[in-house]
C-alpha cells in the first residue's frame, strides 16, 4: 500500500509544472524622443514590418500601444508584400488605460507558435475593436538575433476581417517578438519527487 501511494506521489510530482515568463527575442524600439503618437479609430492602425535571415520561431507578440476604453484586440501576421494574413489570433481583452498622458505599454498576445522565413517581407502587429494610439517613427529600424524591423510601415483596417493594405507609408511602430515560454517543474515538485523516490528505495529494501 506504501510503495503504491509513494509511486502516485511520484507521477503527480512529474506532472506538476509551470510555465516561466517569455522572454522578448526581439524589439523594434521607436525613438520616443523623435516620434509622435499617432491616434486610430476603430478598426484601424498602423502595423511594422520586419524580414528574418534565418527561419526563426517566435511563440508570442507584443504591440506598444494605449487603449484609453479599453478594447479587444487581434494579433495577426502578414505577408507584407501580397497582404495574405498567415496567422490572425482570437480577440484578447485588455483594460481601460489613462488616456490623458498617453502612457503606452507592450499589449501581448496569447501563446502561438509561428516561424518566419527568409525572403519574405513579414507585417506584425494587432489591431483593436475600439480607439488606439500607436508611436510610430520616422526612420527607427532595429536588427537583433536574426530580425531586422524596417522603417515604413503598413496599415490594416476591418477589425472583423483584418485588411492589409501593402502601400508603404512612412514610418515604424513598436513591436516585440516573445520566445515561447518553457515549462518548468515548480520547485516543490522536486522535493515531492525525491520523497517519493526515496520512499519507493525504502519500501524495496524492506520487502528484500
Amino acid at each position: 500500500m506504501n510503495r503504491m501511494f509513494l509511486t502516485a506521489i511520484s507521477l503527480a510530482a512529474l506532472g506538476t509544472v509551470h510555465s516561466a515568463q517569455a522572454l522578448v527575442l526581439f524589439e523594434s524600439v521607436p525613438d520616443q524622443s523623435t516620434g509622435l503618437v499617432e491616434f486610430a479609430n476603430a478598426g484601424s492602425t498602423v502595423v511594422g514590418r520586419l524580414t528574418v535571415s534565418d527561419a526563426e520561431t517566435i511563440g508570442g507578440i507584443g504591440v506598444l500601444n494605449n487603449l484609453e476604453n479599453g478594447a479587444n484586440l487581434k494579433f495577426f501576421i502578414a505577408d507584407a508584400t501580397t497582404g495574405t494574413l498567415l496567422y490572425v489570433s482570437a480577440p484578447k481583452a485588455f483594460a481601460a488605460e489613462t488616456g490623458q498622458n498617453l502612457n503606452l505599454t507592450y499589449k501581448v498576445s496569447d501563446g502561438l507558435s509561428f516561424t518566419f522565413l527568409p525572403g519574405t517581407t513579414y507585417a506584425v502587429g494587432s489591431i483593436a475593436d475600439d480607439v488606439s494610439y500607436t508611436f510610430i517613427d520616422p526612420v527607427q529600424t532595429n536588427a537583433a538575433l536574426g530580425f531586422t524591423s524596417l522603417s515604413g510601415n503598413l496599415t490594416v483596417s476591418g477589425y472583423a476581417a483584418p485588411v492589409l493594405d501593402t502601400a508603404t507609408n512612412c514610418c515604424s511602430v513598436g513591436f516585440e517578438l516573445l520566445d515561447a515560454p518553457q515549462a518548468v517543474p515548480e520547485p516543490g515538485s522536486f522535493i515531492v519527487l525525491a520523497a517519493g523516490v526515496l520512499g519507493l528505495g525504502v519500501a524495496r529494501s524492506r520487502r528484500d
